[in-house]
């Protein structure tokens, strides 16, 4: 079974997990779903990048850094930098 954990800042400044005691119950379907599909979510290595400024260069940034690294990349950013085309990338 699941647990639904949350992030918080401790008195000494350390991030520290602490489990939630409810969770929306949308959220636990879909985790019996993705059960179903012995859940591929974990088998996958992804950085997903989120925020208000900055994503869509901070994405492309980290890809290019992987590729030269020898890593196969994926790339998807919504709204497109440039051109529509460029939503999604692979390599």
């Amino acid at each position: 079974m699941y647990r639904n954990y949350a992030a918080q800042r401790g008195g000494n400044g350390e991030t520290q997990l602490i489990e939630r005691k409810h969770m929306d119950p949308r959220l636990i379907e879909m985790r019996r779903i993705a059960e179903c599909f012995d859940t591929p979510q974990n088998k996958m290595k992804i950085i997903h990048v989120a925020g208000t400024n900055g994503k869509g260069s901070v994405s492309l940034k980290v890809a290019r850094g992987l590729e030269q690294l020898g890593f196969k990349t994926g790339l998807y950013t919504s709204p497109h930098i440039n051109t529509f085309r460029e939503r999604l990338s692979v390599n």
